[in-house]
């Protein structure tokens, strides 16, 4: 069982720290992180200055709430399924498209270009959180059923 607590834990770090930085990145310049967006070419131009303003905080409750809200873990590792499946969604479709933007994942000096290696970040954080959220599923063997 301290395995698994040990696992869920590095896990959890894992998918913290990349929202964290990248939260605080955009939460200090909400309006080069609302360019970002625009860059997408996803969403209406009058809902990017909301976009640009509740989501860097999301991300940074997200990454605190997974470090630190033990009883809610599995919860929050599905919230952050959904959160890297719209992360992949958005690169995949501006890559499709073929338009030449910066992923904008750590700030928009960050100089990434969307594309494969771009695009295996939120896939790898899909794959923790997957991860974390398939490996909470799991009752402890030795765990008495309720009855």
């Amino acid at each position: 069982m301290k395995h698994l607590y040990n696992l869920i834990h590095c896990i959890s770090t894992c998918i913290s720290l990349p929202l964290l930085v990248s939260g605080i990145i955009h939460f200090n310049n909400p309006y080069a992180f609302m360019e970002t967006i625009y860059g997408y070419r996803l969403v209406p131009e009058s809902i990017g200055p909301f976009l640009a303003a509740i989501l860097p905080s999301f991300l940074i409750a997200i990454s605190i709430a997974i470090m630190f809200d033990f009883n809610n873990r599995k919860i929050l590792f599905f919230i952050c399924c959904i959160l890297f499946i719209c992360f992949i969604f958005a690169q995949a479709s501006a890559w499709i498209r073929g338009l030449n933007i910066s992923c904008g994942c750590f700030g928009t000096g960050d100089g990434m270009k969307i594309g494969f290696k771009t695009l295996a970040i939120p896939l790898i954080g899909l794959g923790f959180s997957l991860s974390g959220f398939l490996l909470l599923q799991k009752k402890p063997l030795n765990q008495e059923p309720k009855i």
